[in-house]
């Protein structure tokens, strides 16, 4: 049996329906090559911030005209770049995507860069300085000049990375989901990179002396830098480590991000599935894995004992019982509601470390709490025949609203006073003029009432139509703001596995040989991060080679196991 942790061989995976990965590499730059005019012998490649809602809105564009979209999107069609997924046989696989986008994350290359950079980023021509400033030059003394496309300033320093992002939207349904789609991927992603030719030379910067003429510096660490291109493609990728040691575009180093999507009903039995994992061979990641585990169950006892309290103690018919369509879709999305103001109140009220609410979401509703709220609503009305609305949110508070059980499951390890006396107390009404109205640690009545009647005031509406920019108030208050938000499809939820890397190397690590286990604890990623262990959290190209060998070796092995098992099964048959 091939072990890992909750990543294979779990019968609660075999309900995802589709899945993605984002693999962020923070040492390769996603550079464009593109022609400036018909007679320009010059060398352009571009750098941008194209990632994945832009490519969302190039591809409406294509089905739109021109006084639907901005021109400049347009111009940046150029920039989307995909590449096709092959199956296990060799034959491109049609229900799935491979986008290359960009990442726009902090590196120790920008750090570096930093240091010797320098224009007015307020001044009118601070785009055309820095389009003037960056070459990368070959060992022929071939130039080719780096420019910028981003759709905010920067700074001097800003490059952007390559975010690979592959998607299969109709994968084979099975317990093993998620490692036979992951090693289809990184084989994908391998034979992408093996396609590259290197090409030597030095990244420059240029900047004006005292007496205003150019002069050049030589990006250093390393001071010879390589730049990869695809033949017959407009596509690079420049080399941005910033270590002194010579590497290869095999000791590229990256973190993988999850999402996948379910029938609502199925949510919260696929993530305990994720996080059920019994590896303890990297104490750090174990122990993370078993405090979000902890935290998932804590969670859906929460909302157990809510709606069996509910149950309890309303003795009409609008009770939460029959189908497990039913029971568990009203479940998955009380825990998601919750489950985000769980971490809200621990953003709030705990010496986290995290400087933005997103970096505590190790799982990520891809739907706003007001959208799941209506998806709530939604599965109340159809059970009881299309109530009245007002009969079915107070149906939800009257579930929802019991401060001892909600205290015990979304409130733990905070600070005093991080959640106010009386804060879960369905009593607990604010007008829409209070200053706390929708704060959840303050009232969280009036958490609820927001979906209903948000506040209408000039920064939550749109000027000239009225209509509310905001139903959330995490949303309104720019807390939660900072992945696209989208709307449930047909009771299908998707959800954003954050802490993925740390899983995904549980597991590899559990299947690791010598050399691979080696690699992990002191190879490349662990030179780049200063790190060594294999907590270092993130994978090598190298190590991906190396999963993908171990991985088919061992499906060989358990296939010819099988095929002896049926020979002898037919020889004893025939014996009879």
């Amino acid at each position: 049996m091939l072990r890992g942790g909750g990543l294979s061989n779990a019968d609660g995976l075999r309900h995802i329906l589709s899945i993605g990965y984002e693999v962020e590499c923070g040492v390769l730059a996603k550079l464009t090559r593109t022609v400036l005019n018909t007679d320009s012998q010059e060398i352009v490649l571009f750098n941008s911030d194209t990632a994945r809602k832009d490519i969302e809105d190039f591809q409406k564009a294509e089905s739109g005209s021109d006084e639907q979209f901005e021109d400049y999107i347009f111009e940046r069609q150029e920039e989307v770049m995909e590449d096709v997924i092959l199956d296990k046989h060799g034959h491109p696989n049609k229900n799935a995507v491979f986008n290359i986008t960009s990442d726009n994350a902090m590196t120790p290359f920008i750090r570096l860069l930093d240091k010797v950079c320098y224009y007015d980023e307020e001044s009118e021509n601070a785009v055309d300085e820095k389009n003037s400033m960056y070459v990368f030059r070959d060992t022929q003394g071939t130039n080719y000049n780096i420019h910028f496309m981003m759709k905010s300033e920067q700074g001097c320093a800003f490059h952007s990375s390559v975010e690979w992002i592959m998607t299969y939207y109709k994968p084979k349904r099975s317990p093993n989901v998620i490692m036979d789609t992951f090693i289809n991927m990184i084989t994908n992603l391998v034979r992408h990179l093996d396609e590259f030719v290197p090409i030597e030379g030095n990244y420059i910067v240029k900047y004006k002396n005292a007496e205003d003429a150019v002069e050049e510096f030589v990006v250093e660490k390393p001071n010879k830098r390589m730049l990869f291109h695809k033949p017959g493609s407009t596509l690079y990728y420049l080399q941005t480590q910033a270590s002194e040691l010579p590497m290869t575009i095999d000791d590229a180093c990256s973190v993988v991000q999850m999402t996948f999507s379910a029938k609502a009903e199925h949510i919260v039995e696929v993530l305990v599935s994720l996080f059920d994992n019994n590896s303890s061979n990297i104490p750090a990641f174990s122990e993370n894995i078993r405090e979000r585990l902890d935290e998932v169950r804590r969670i859906e006892r929460c909302v157990d004992e809510l709606i069996r309290n509910y149950n309890v103690a309303h003795t009409g018919s609008y009770k939460v019982l029959g189908s497990k369509h039913f029971t568990q879709s009203v479940k998955t999305y009380l825990f998601l509601i919750l489950y985000k103001l769980a971490q809200y109140i621990k953003f709030k009220g705990v010496k986290s470390g995290a400087k933005y609410f997103k970096n505590i979401l190790y799982i990520n509703s891809r739907h706003s709490n007001y959208v799941l709220y209506n998806g709530l609503k939604r599965q109340l009305e159809i059970q009881f025949g299309m109530l009245d609305e007002e009969i079915v949110i107070s149906i939800i508070k009257d579930m929802v609203f019991v401060p001892d059980i909600l205290m015990s499951g979304i409130v733990t390890g905070v600070k005093p006073g991080a959640v106010r006396t009386g804060a879960f107390s369905k009593t607990n009404v604010l007008d829409k003029s209070n200053k706390h109205y929708g704060d959840p640690t303050y009232s969280l009545m009036s958490y609820f009432d927001f979906f209903e009647r948000p506040v209408d005031n000039e920064t939550n509406v749109v000027e000239g139509t009225g209509e509310i920019k905001e139903y959330d108030w995490l949303e309104y208050k720019k807390i939660d703001d900072y992945s696209n938000k989208m709307d449930l499809n047909d009771n299908v939820v998707l959800i954003e596995v954050r802490n993925f890397q740390k899983l995904l190397s549980l597991h590899v690590y559990d299947m690791a040989d010598p050399t691979l286990k080696s690699d992990m604890e002191s190879g490349s990623c662990n030179v780049l991060t200063k790190h060594m262990g294999a907590d270092v959290g993130s994978l090598s190209i190298a190590n991906f080679r190396k999963i993908i060998e171990l991985y088919n070796g061992k499906l060989r092995s358990l296939t010819r196991r099988k095929s002896k098992t049926k020979s002898r099964t037919r020889k004893n048959s025939k014996s009879k």
